[in-house]
């Protein structure tokens, strides 16, 4: 059994790998007799969530494993259980756990190295690997590979950090993040970007606008699980929308958004309705995303 907590932590062949096995799934549908048949998988979110939840749910019915859910305020946490003592119970009921936490990776990791758990990432305080397949494999998709100019635009947060983990194992992929002072990539993942000749940061819109991007990607500008902002942080974060002038500034072809959406700040509705298939195709490949990360824990792909 395999967990799989970050990007940073895989190579690139096993990025690989779980793309390609997220777009078989989205080509192809879901195999009979599939190698997770009868898995118990657990879903533990102490955070909200909407698709990446409901995808995970789906993906394991779909693999005909076992899916329980667990609401984290109805657990013995909310009374202050720690964490160690929970993974360790949850390990003799079930074979895999997804988790979405306020937990780092490296707490993720540690608590997955005194347990014999296997733990899928649904999104860290820092990083969503899951949301990266799902990602690359839509870009992958809709523009027959992933030798692209992506320019991500917004709040740096776990969606970006993943991002940044998988530019750093496919040189194809030329991304740069464009992010208000004060809101960058933290510390680990700038160290990733500034080390890697294909990402680019940048810290004011007209250092990107009339360059040339395949791809637009944005997310929500106070993205669930952030730290609480400064009154008005949201005057530094209008120059960084997607909105028609920047699509046409770029000429790019696709625009992406991981859901939910606040349209008439990190987007225009104008721009949401244009590219709804893409932004849709890119909710559903959450849940082939999903179904890859289950497979890579049997260490099987398709």
């Amino acid at each position: 059994m395999h967990n799989y907590l970050s990007g940073a932590a895989i190579s690139a062949a096993d990025l690989r790998s779980l793309i390609a096995t997220c777009r078989k799934l989205e080509a192809s549908g879901y195999p009979r007799d599939s190698p997770a048949a009868g898995l118990v998988v657990g879903g533990l979110f102490t955070l909200t969530s909407t698709r990446t939840r409901a995808s995970f749910a789906s993906a394991t019915a779909r693999l005909e494993a076992k899916w329980i859910d667990m609401p984290a305020s109805g657990m013995q946490l909310a009374t202050g259980e720690s964490w160690e003592d929970t993974f360790f119970v949850l390990s003799k009921y079930m074979d895999v756990l997804v988790i979405r936490s306020g937990l780092s990776t490296a707490e993720l990791g540690d608590l997955c190295s005194r347990s014999s758990l296997s733990v899928i990432n649904a999104m860290s305080s820092d990083e969503h690997p899951t949301q990266t397949v799902a990602d690359l494999a839509t870009i992958e998709l809709i523009c027959g590979g992933l030798d692209v100019d992506l320019l991500y635009v917004g709040e740096s947060n776990s969606t970006t950090h993943g991002l940044i983990a998988a530019a750093a194992l496919l040189p194809e992929l030329r991304l740069t993040v464009a992010c208000p002072d004060g809101y960058s990539l933290s510390a680990p993942y700038r160290a990733i970007a500034d080390s890697t000749p294909n990402i680019r940061v940048e810290s004011a819109m007209d250092a990107v606008e009339g360059r040339h991007f395949d791809v637009l990607y944005t997310t929500q500008w106070n993205t669930t699980g952030a730290e609480p902002k400064p009154f008005g942080w949201q005057q530094a974060f209008v120059p960084f929308q997607i909105n028609d002038q920047l699509v046409w500034s770029t000429k790019a072809s696709l625009v992406l958004h991981d859901l939910p959406a606040r349209r008439g700040e990190e987007v225009s509705a104008a721009v949401m309705e244009r590219f709804s298939y893409s932004i849709g195709k890119q909710a559903e490949m959450k849940m082939h995303a999903a179904g890859a990360a289950l497979l890579r824990t049997m260490g099987s792909s398709l």
